[in-house]
C-alpha cells in the first residue's frame, strides 16, 4: 500500500482505490493533506497489468472459446486488477516524468 513521503501514514486499499480513480495528477493525503504524486515506476506497473484483462482477449479467440467463458474470464482478470493495483502505487512529493 502506498506510504505518504510527508507524514510516513500508510494508506488504506479503498482510499488509494477511490484515487486511482481522479482525473487529477497530485493526490491530496488523508492524513496530513499534503498532495502526493505517483512515482512514474509505479504508473508504468499500474498500465501494464491494466491492460492485461485486454490482452487475454486475443488467445482467448484464437482458440475459439466461447464468448460467455470469455466474458466471465474478463471480468474474473478486471477484479484481481482492480484487488491488486492499489498495492502497486508508491507516492512520491514531486511529480516524475515518465521518460
Amino acid at each position: 500500500m502506498p506510504i505518504c513521503q510527508n507524514c510516513q501514514s500508510k494508506w488504506k486499499w479503498k482510499e488509494t482505490l477511490l484515487k486511482s480513480f481522479s482525473f487529477s495528477y497530485g493526490w491530496t493525503c488523508p492524513y496530513c493533506q499534503h498532495i502526493q504524486y505517483v512515482s512514474a515506476k509505479s504508473r508504468k506497473k499500474a498500465s501494464v497489468f491494466t491492460t492485461l484483462p485486454i490482452l487475454l482477449w486475443f488467445p482467448l479467440t484464437i482458440f475459439h472459446v466461447p464468448i460467455s467463458v470469455i466474458l466471465v474470464i474478463e471480468l474474473i482478470a478486471y477484479v484481481m486488477v482492480l484487488l491488486l493495483v492499489p498495492r502497486l502505487y508508491q507516492l512520491r512529493n514531486k511529480e516524475e516524468p515518465l521518460w
